[in-house]
């Protein structure tokens, strides 16, 4: 055999297997599951189909691991399928998802009304719930629990589809994903600016590897989709609230790697300035027992120069995020 000969590969023939009827069962005959077949339940009682008027959660925003759950606990611990769902909170119809609609209650008539809840769970009213009492209660899908119907939220029931009359109209009733806008009494202070604080890996490996620019261009991505966003065009109210998130968000950066650097990013300064801070607190700092917070440390320079504005400070933003 020449040295630079390779081996042959050892293949194996497969042969077809024999089409003749098995003693045990017919292959043949055996039907084939179908998507759309309902399973019966333990009880053998096949549940109902879902109901025509409500919009399932999409995928996008809400999945579970297994499109099938066991019948019984048994059933489950055998086959020790991981049972879990995976919740895409704040969704805004990104990649082609559909839009989720908004629910607010404080637009109902007579001055509207605060979000309707059970009084014993505390579950949000859903297309699952049921309105009796023509309309004047509903009781709750979760705890079963019967509810009043505040006044603005009235709505008289349809004979023919024992359903309410806006059912149609109202998002919380026909979809199974849907944005609750929160009132006043549900802040336990006014609403913050948004701020986003990064922590930067500023070591020789996050150098070496290539770590340091791609988290940089990552954020310089996303500061620029801001921006784009408040200067494009568009309806008033898209356009109102994309200026409104540009210019209220705040931002702030701090490198680490055998020392912490901090960036003073005030506007009016020609290019970023970074200051080394070796000790910003010993290791037995203290702790504030009531609110589990560490006690309040001195920085090297205002706290206002290291958080700011990225309306004012967007050149420095994108000259720091370009340097590192």
């Amino acid at each position: 055999q020449h040295v630079d000969e390779q081996p042959r590969p050892h293949f194996v023939t497969l042969t077809r297997a024999s089409s003749s009827t098995s003693r045990i069962m017919n292959h043949e005959s055996m039907p084939r599951p179908k998507l759309d077949d309902r399973v019966a339940a333990a009880t053998g009682v096949t549940p109902a189909p879902p109901a025509a008027h409500i919009v399932p959660a999409s995928s996008d925003y809400v999945r579970l691991t297994t499109p099938v759950i066991p019948a019984t606990p048994q059933l489950a611990d055998k086959f020790a399928l991981p049972l879990a769902y995976s919740i895409t909170p704040l969704g805004n119809g990104a990649g082609g998802a559909p839009e989720v609609p908004c629910v607010n209650f404080s637009d109902l008539p007579n001055g509207g009304c605060t979000i309707v809840r059970c009084r014993r769970c505390r579950a949000y009213v859903n297309p699952y719930c049921h309105f009796i009492d023509a309309g004047r209660r509903w009781q709750c899908a979760v705890c079963r629990g019967l509810n009043d119907v505040p006044a603005p939220y009235y709505s008289t029931i349809d004979p023919t589809r024992n359903l309410r009359t806006d059912v149609d109209r109202r998002p919380e009733l026909c979809h199974a994903v849907c944005d609750f806008i929160a009132p006043s009494d549900y802040l336990v202070r006014p609403p913050q600016r948004p701020t986003y604080v990064f922590l930067l890996d500023l070591s020789y490996n996050a150098a070496e590897f290539g770590l340091i620019e791609s988290v940089c261009n990552g954020i310089l991505d996303g500061l620029w989709k801001l921006k784009n966003a408040a200067e494009a065009d568009g309806d008033d109210a898209q356009r109102e609230a994309a200026v409104d998130r540009f210019e209220s968000t705040q931002v702030g950066f701090v490198g680490f790697d055998a020392v912490v650097y901090l960036f003073n990013l005030r506007s009016g300064l020609s290019s970023p300035a970074m200051i080394v801070a070796p000790d910003l607190a010993s290791d037995t700092a203290n702790i504030i027992e009531k609110t589990g917070m560490q006690e309040s440390l001195e920085l090297p320079c205002l706290l206002e120069d290291l958080v700011v504005s990225l309306k004012d400070s967007f050149d420095l933003v994108v000259s720091l995020l370009e340097k590192l």
